[in-house]
């Protein structure tokens, strides 16, 4: 795991010098340390970047930030990780070839369906749609990933709710 952890800090450091992404000189952490955090919690916290920010906190991976801070920061950075997402996405496909993906979506519920009216923040009709799996409508996103069959995201598009899963496929690069 550290050798993996080494290896992403490498790239994420090395796509924001190309990138042209500076840090600011006032910051102790560095925001390819910031960016290292956000992808441990979606590689291998569950998404959970609270999980991901006390483990290297512990492990000393990164210097000490606030987790407050760290969240701030990650939400600075925002336009960032889909680039880099897709950077990652594309060297890990060439890298890895042979391998067989899957493509799958899940939604991320904005609130219940049946508070969808008194939504102030995101208040979309397009933001609703229906979830097969579950058989009920939801309001919020959809995320439609392509993975490997090792569970390595390769590919990340997400969209509205009521967007359909094959006209979202077409919009994967």
């Amino acid at each position: 795991m550290e050798r993996d952890i080494i290896t992403v800090y490498c790239l994420i450091d090395e796509y924001l010098k190309v990138s042209g992404i500076k840090d600011d000189v006032r910051a102790e952490i560095s925001n390819a340390e910031v960016l290292l955090i956000g992808y441990m919690a979606v590689n291998d916290f569950s998404g959970n970047y609270y999980k991901a920010h006390q483990y290297s906190m512990m492990m000393q991976l990164v210097k000490r930030i606030d987790y407050t801070r760290f969240l701030r920061r990650l939400a600075k950075i925002n336009e960032v990780l889909s680039t880099l997402f897709l950077f990652l996405g594309s060297l890990f496909q060439r890298l890895n070839g042979a391998k067989i993906y899957s493509v799958d979506s899940f939604p991320v519920e904005l609130c219940q369906i049946t508070r969808q009216s008194r939504v102030r923040l995101w208040s979309d009709p397009s933001l609703k749609g229906y979830n097969a799996s579950k058989g009920r409508f939801f309001y919020g996103l959809k995320v439609h990933m392509v993975v490997t069959t090792d569970k390595e995201p390769v590919m990340v598009h997400i969209s509205e709710g009521s967007i359909h899963d094959v006209t979202a496929g077409v919009a994967l690069p």
